[in-house]
């Protein structure tokens, strides 16, 4: 089972997992310090809780709207035996569609080439890296 278990020393996380220093407003200020130290997926995980808790909801207000657009009963019509099932999932497939954006536009940040390469050679064995070096010296 070793292979399965993550080594947090060799795999690259990434920054949202490190623990950054945020200022705090001027109106907060006063119940706490100046400054607040918090993981940056701390902050995404509030803002995909208030989707999830105010908005996702009216997801069935939207499949609703669907079904009426072309003049059907229940999604049972649309996907045959699973008309109960596609009604209770419906704002769950808002939600899914939120995060899917959420996470491509504000979290996941696209390594640059040279970044990439640093980060595969990181991941070589030490004999592995000198005889990369030895090749282009």
């Amino acid at each position: 089972f070793q292979q399965s278990i993550c080594d947090v020393n060799t795999f690259n996380h990434g920054a949202i997992f490190l623990p950054a220093k945020y200022k705090v407003p001027y109106f907060l200020s006063i119940f706490t310090t100046e400054y607040i130290s918090i993981l940056p997926l701390q902050i995404h995980a509030v803002f995909i809780a208030l989707f999830a808790s105010l908005i996702a909801p009216f997801g069935g207000f939207l499949a609703s709207g669907i079904k009426r657009a072309f003049n059907k009963k229940d999604f049972d019509s649309i996907f045959p035996g699973h008309g109960g099932f596609m009604d209770r999932v419906d704002c769950q497939l808002l939600m899914c569609a939120f995060v899917y954006i959420y996470v491509t536009t504000f979290v996941k940040k696209e390594l640059s080439p040279i970044e990439t390469l640093e980060y595969q050679i990181l991941q070589l064995e030490e004999e592995q890296r000198k005889h990369l070096l030895s090749r282009f010296l």
